[in-house]
């Protein structure tokens, strides 16, 4: 798990730079060590999102979904997934 949260952690730091790409790749390197990491789904999700990439956006927000159903943001991610 601490591979997974060191990649999260460089994703959340390369998106918040504007650098999707590299987030992205961090975000699918965490992953591997914790596929079921709703926060990364999420974050991923988002990633995917802002690259217009709405198939893998979707496929990541639900995942977030799954994983965390009682998340404090589950209705506003839910609609986001149905417009999208």
């Amino acid at each position: 798990m601490e591979k997974a949260l060191e990649y999260y952690e460089k994703g959340k730091k390369e998106f918040r730079s504007g650098n999707v790409s590299a987030a992205i790749q961090n975000y699918k390197k965490s992953l591997k060590y914790n596929p079921r990491s709703s926060r990364t789904n999420k974050m991923l999700g988002q990633a995917y999102q802002s690259q217009g990439k709405n198939a893998l956006a979707k496929k990541h927000f639900k995942l977030y979904l799954r994983y965390n159903p009682k998340a404090p943001d589950a209705e506003i991610i839910q609609n986001l997934i149905d417009t999208l």
